[in-house]
């Protein structure tokens, strides 16, 4: 009897050794796998699960609405890509949050594309295109028209899709033909005139559907941890505006605000 006492005194002393902390995959990009099985949006692990990388360029996005959100890659303690690698996710937790807070401040509008060196900061590095997404352009400033126009080149890697399209549209312009089945797209985007052509950037263009967004957001908004603990505009600032900077790189806020208003029925005020 006073040997199971301490026992329970020891168990009740040190409940995080009993309990693992839960974790919910907002994204897996690539293919990673636990029990055989390929991780999705909404999967809930612990810290005690093992996962399987395929890949060093995979990456795990997951939420903690106690401990915040985390970028799994596998990348072992010595700062080496390990492909094929197998380990329990506490093993491969980040010391720290890779993205903790947001402020207002930094969220990145786009809303209107000035001159060409707007165009320029948003069309470079990770871009992610929503179909039916339209940009606004200053045409005073970047005429668009049959003789002046902008177009990508390149090719999905791997791939025999084409790059997609740009059509122009009254005061701005608009991507076609996005295929959401391809992974990315590395391009580079110019600006055509009749003089020429000007480089405008070097990006690797994703394609997200409205559909797989959606499933991704409601996470944010409908983990009951969450809805007990923050609103929603708590929730879009210091949750999803950072993993969408992290995870999507550029992209246009007004449809993230939109599928969040629309689909999601959240109220979100923002900032103007």
């Amino acid at each position: 009897m006073k040997t199971l006492m301490i026992i329970l005194l020891i168990a009740l002393s040190f409940p995080e050794n009993i309990h693992s902390a839960n974790y919910y995959v907002i994204n897996a990009e690539g293919k990673i796998y636990v029990e055989g099985k390929p991780l999705k949006t909404g999967d809930k692990i612990t810290d005690e699960t093992e996962i399987k990388f395929t890949s060093v360029r995979d990456k795990l996005y997951l939420l903690s609405p106690d401990k915040g959100n985390f970028l799994i890659q596998p990348i072992n303690k010595q700062g080496d890509a390990v492909p094929n690698w197998i380990t329990l996710l506490k093993n491969a937790l980040p010391e720290s949050k890779y993205y903790k807070t947001a402020s207002r401040g930094e969220e990145k509008k786009f809303l209107l594309f000035s001159d060409l060196y707007d165009i320029m900061g948003f069309f470079r590095g990770k871009v992610t295109y929503l179909p039916g997404t339209a940009f606004s352009v200053s045409t005073d400033k970047i005429p668009l028209d049959e003789n002046n126009y902008l177009r990508f080149e390149g090719n999905p890697d791997n791939s025999d899709k084409a790059a997609p399209g740009i059509q122009i549209l009254p005061g701005g312009f608009r991507l076609t033909g996005a295929d959401t089945s391809a992974n990315t797209f590395p391009l580079k985007l110019y600006y055509i005139q009749a003089g020429g052509k000007k480089e405008i950037g070097t990006l690797e263009l994703a394609i997200k559907s409205r559909a797989a967004v959606i499933r991704e957001l409601s996470l944010f908004f409908n983990l009951p941890e969450n809805r007990n603990q923050f609103t929603p505009v708590h929730i879009y600032y210091e949750q999803v505006l950072p993993y969408i900077r992290e995870a999507y790189g550029n992209t246009h806020p007004e449809m993230i605000l939109k599928i969040i208003r629309e689909d999601l029925g959240k109220q979100v005020a923002v900032a103007e």
